[in-house]
């Protein structure tokens, strides 16, 4: 049960890019490995963290403590998208689509601006029946803080 998911981890690592997500598919086992260990301790451990997960799960849930998005992950990543949207829309004519260049900005456009039709220009999205940019379509760029400069040419033909 281990042997399988490292071997396919250790395979995509050393032939392509790799995400930090991929070996969670170990944890559950792994922690049935390090549940056969015993050593004094391990009932005061087990409530320790069980406690620990009880206060994560009320936080991420009902959010009882305000923290700042420097500290809260969840909001770091999450939060001001429906301002963003909206700010966005404002000054983008009715008419005209936005074209995002990643999946990631493209998709959280598409969700608080359903009104609009947005459109993405990255290779990845040649594998979908979505709506293509057509010729003399104006457009708006909505551009990641990730990417520099414009998006591969390749991807804006018509």
């Amino acid at each position: 049960m281990i042997a399988l998911p490292v071997g396919v981890f250790v395979q995509h690592a050393l032939g392509a890019r790799v995400q930090a997500n991929w070996p969670v598919v170990l944890y559950p086992i792994m922690a049935l490995a390090a549940a056969w260990v015993t050593w004094p301790w391990w009932k005061t451990a087990s409530f320790v963290g069980i406690g620990l997960a009880g206060i994560v799960c009320v936080q991420a849930a009902f959010m009882p403590f305000r923290l700042s998005p420097h500290m809260d992950m969840t909001l770091r990543q999450l939060g001001g998208w429906p301002a963003f949207a909206q700010s966005v829309a404002a000054v983008v004519p009715n008419d005209a689509p936005l074209v995002a260049d990643e999946y990631g900005l493209a998709s959280e456009l598409a969700f608080y601006a359903p009104t609009r039709s947005v459109l993405a220009v990255e290779p990845r999205w040649q594998l979908f029946d979505l709506p293509r940019p057509h010729c003399g379509l104006d457009a708006y760029l909505v551009q990641s803080h990730r990417r520099k400069g414009l998006p591969d040419e390749r991807f804006l033909k018509c």
